[in-house]
């Protein structure tokens, strides 16, 4: 289902700060299937009574590690013993399956920085700057050997070298300094709600995007988060004590299922949606392009039909959020590269609300949408890995017709 990266990965009981890394392995294992279970067939893996009778989706999961992931297998015993010792025929026939033009080349792109984002609900810019000193960490333009640099666009987010270890630090435990993807930094700075306002968060587990919102309003204001999945809910009101968010109030239930004439969100002015998508930003930026091919036998990837059923339900949940009687500003974000799950979404909203229009997204930023689905595409936000450094990403903001900002936040000042 499309909505396995949300629902699985909470079900599984993975830990929150694992579920990026478990995600891009099991899309990338979706998105290479056919290629994989092609090369353990051709090596004769596949005939092993062992492999035939183990978990199919384990199996696919390993050889992805083994051929296209980090090459190395973390587990012992059973399939996992097989497959470390077929490993060198397995590279082998994948391999000769590139000299014959079987297979297209497979080219890692270089690894992406390590993003931090200062909460400023728990600490002071200048207290983590010096604390990062402490550290041995000097600002760009500085001597020194470790180096990191503030971001041109968005406040409050550092780049650091790529695979950056912050494992026990004392700020990142504290909550602090979290952990968080530059891209998925652009919503909260997009919508730029003014100190005090009523805020929804439509889908809002584990957090990091709430949290931001939150710090944004710098402990004025309210934060209404929903999520639908109960352990996702357990994992957000956890994230938001230590993120040290207060004003705060947590709903498990589906956010398409409250009502716009709810007197608890009349004052609801600011909407953050950012709904269930694909996820293919976040494999895309993982590897070169594929031959057209390859991509189109390539198993995982959802059908045009998967695709449009996203995005009917994108569109959907963005027009609930226009419905509140207060609504004045929404942004619509996905970590998907797909036109139909992004500027075709816009347009169908703007289609079916002439109260609301889309507005230019973070002015400072690079990377634009495109025009194919009308002229609100270059008004959107669109991230990728070699401009702009982070995963592949999209951001809209929709405001309503007659209503200006209360206060125009530049993302890159406070």
């Amino acid at each position: 289902a499309a909505s396995w990266n949300r629902d699985v990965l909470y079900n599984s009981g993975v830990e929150p700060w694992m579920m990026a890394e478990v995600q891009a392995l099991v899309l990338g294992a979706r998105k290479h299937e056919a290629l994989l279970n092609e090369v353990a067939e051709e090596s004769g893996l596949s005939k092993d009574v062992q492999v035939q009778s183990a978990d199919p989706n384990l199996f696919v999961v390993l050889l992805y590690q083994c051929l296209l992931g980090t090459r190395r297998i973390r587990g012992d015993g059973g399939l996992f013993d097989i497959v470390k010792e077929w490993k060198a025929s397995l590279q082998k026939t994948l391999a000769d399956r590139r000299k014959r033009g079987v297979t297209a080349q497979y080219k890692e792109k270089k690894e992406l920085p390590r993003y931090l984002r200062v909460n400023m609900l728990r600490v002071t810019y200048e207290e983590a700057i010096t604390h990062l000193a402490m550290l041995g960490w000097v600002p760009e333009g500085f001597p020194g050997r470790r180096v990191f640099s503030e971001d041109a666009v968005l406040y409050n987010v550092l780049r650091f070298p790529p695979r950056t270890s912050f494992h026990g630090d004392a700020l990142l435990e504290a909550g602090a300094l979290i952990i968080q993807d530059r891209s998925s930094c652009i919503p909260a700075a997009a919508l730029a709600p003014p100190k005090g306002a009523h805020v929804i968060d439509c889908c809002a587990a584990p957090g990091n995007k709430t949290s931001h919102v939150a710090a944004l309003l710098d402990g004025t204001g309210k934060v209404f988060a929903f999520d639908r999945n109960p352990k996702r809910c357990e994992t957000l009101r956890r994230q938001m004590d230590k993120f040290g968010v207060k004003t705060i109030e947590v709903f498990c239930q589906d956010f398409m299922h409250v009502g716009p004439e709810d007197e608890r969100f009349s004052k609801v002015t600011h909407f953050l949606c950012d709904p269930t998508c694909s996820g293919s930003g976040q494999l895309a930026n993982q590897y070169e392009e594929v031959e057209e091919e390859e991509e189109s036998r390539a198993a995982g990837q959802l059908s045009n039909e998967d695709l449009q059923a996203l995005a009917e339900a994108q569109a959907a949940i963005v027009l609930h959020c226009m419905s509140f009687p207060a609504a004045v500003a929404v942004t619509y974000s996905t970590c998907s590269i797909h036109e139909a799950e992004n500027e075709a979404v816009v347009a169908e909203v703007l289609r079916n609300n002439s109260k609301f229009r889309a507005v230019e997204c973070l002015p400072k930023w690079k990377s634009r949408g495109t025009l194919s689905h009308g002229p609100a595409g270059p008004l959107c936000c669109r991230a990728s890995h070699d401009v702009d450094l982070t995963n592949g990403f999209f951001c809209a903001r929709f405001e309503k017709q007659g209503k200006k900002r209360k206060q125009e936040q530049d993302p890159a000042c406070p």
